[in-house]
């Protein structure tokens, strides 16, 4: 099993400056995603801090 942690920056920006960006660097196709986030019924794992998501992408089945 892996632990994996992850920070997220967000900033506001232009329609232009959008648009400038997605110009000037090679960004990978947009894809979909769906999160389950999942507790017991009385918190338990909110209550000590932690999280559970599966996160399902579109892009990535596999094929056994």
């Amino acid at each position: 099993m892996s632990i994996q942690s992850e920070q997220e920056f967000k900033t506001l920006i232009t329609a232009d400056q959008a648009a400038a960006l997605q110009a000037a660097l090679p960004f990978a196709p947009a894809f979909g995603q769906a999160n389950t986030y999942y507790d017991t019924a009385d918190f338990r794992l909110h209550k000590a801090g932690l999280g559970l998501r599966i996160r399902l992408f579109n892009t990535r089945l596999r094929k056994r």
